[in-house]
């Protein structure tokens, strides 16, 4: 018997209010879309607030679809010793409906509540709202498989208080490298950590100054948002740059107050590749060496010449 089991997990951070995902089978379609795309639920401690999500079914036959609960999925990389639990308040959600069929076309709204206990802190809390809908990979078969859809709504939960916006970059303070290569096209991996109890939306710009010179840019990099406790790396693809000596700093713009961090002064040395440092140095060697033997050398072919007569 031919059984098929896929599972698709669709990222809904999108900047528009509706966002759909598709899981494309032999047939049919299957076609779910939710709005909002983000859920955010300000809500202090000991407050419950309720929230409203819109559920379509686009699709062309009549799906059951679940709604359940979960933790968070952490974008970027947990600092070393920081706890996660804050990734996880699904047991704040509390949702009315765990399954529904819904008819094609048909759109309903789910309301479901969150309820922050006493004890919660000030910040940001995570967790995420999983739908899921069974569906037959091709009804016109008898040993058809079957096609998990699966759509997943971030759910965030800021209680109000003292809130930190922190964000820094390494203990080290070096980020950039002290040589880069014209010829070849690299990439700087940049380390922001997000030292806050809250979600921060950091937009990072790399300026470049080649000194004694007026030239000066400013290269934007795409922003993110960091969670609480985590590190983003950003990549910064070098641009071409004329031969010469740069002063390069990180600016990071992020949190509610567009707060400014900027990263101290390095040193960018811009020139050609090693080869061809090392190509130029054997022919100025190779050159130096012949002006400075020319008299022996011309010896040693005057007594050539005459020993082959």
């Amino acid at each position: 018997m031919k059984v098929l089991l896929s599972l698709v997990l669709v990222g809904l951070l999108t900047a528009v209010c509706c966002s759909s995902a598709r899981v494309s089978a032999q047939e049919p379609e299957i076609e779910l879309s939710v709005s909002p795309a983000i859920i955010d639920a300000p809500a202090a401690a000991g407050e419950r607030v309720e929230k409203t999500l819109q559920i379509t079914n686009r699709s062309l036959q009549a799906l059951p679809i679940s709604i359940e609960p979960q933790a968070a999925i952490i974008e970027g990389t947990l600092i070393e010793d920081r706890v996660i639990t804050r990734f996880d308040v699904s047991e704040w959600i509390d949702v009315s409906s765990d399954t529904e069929i819904y008819a094609p076309g048909e759109t309903k709204k789910l309301t479901f509540s969150v309820t922050v206990p006493f004890s919660a802190a000030a910040g940001g809390y995570y967790a995420q709202l999983s739908l899921r809908s069974l569906a037959l990979e091709s009804p016109n078969q008898i040993s058809a498989g079957l096609v998990f859809p699966e759509i997943t709504v971030p759910v965030l939960v800021t209680v109000p208080g003292e809130i930190n916006e922190q964000i820094s970059l390494p203990d080290d303070g070096h980020i950039f490298p002290f040589y880069a290569n014209q010829a070849i096209g690299q990439v700087v991996d940049i380390r922001v950590h997000n030292t806050g109890n809250v979600h921060n939306l950091v937009t990072p710009q790399v300026k470049l100054k080649k000194r004694h010179s007026d030239y000066e840019i400013t290269v934007p990099l795409q922003a993110a948002v960091l969670l609480p406790g985590t590190e983003r790396i950003f990549s910064f693809p070098l641009p071409e740059l004329a031969s010469g000596r740069y002063d390069v700093r990180l600016h990071l713009t992020g949190g509610s107050r567009s707060q400014q961090v900027v990263s101290t002064a390095e040193s960018l040395l811009v020139g050609p590749s090693l080869s061809r440092i090392l190509q130029t140095g054997l022919i100025v060697w190779a050159v130096a060496f012949s002006y400075h033997n020319r008299m022996r050398i011309k010896r040693a072919y005057k007594e050539l010449t005459v020993s082959t007569r």
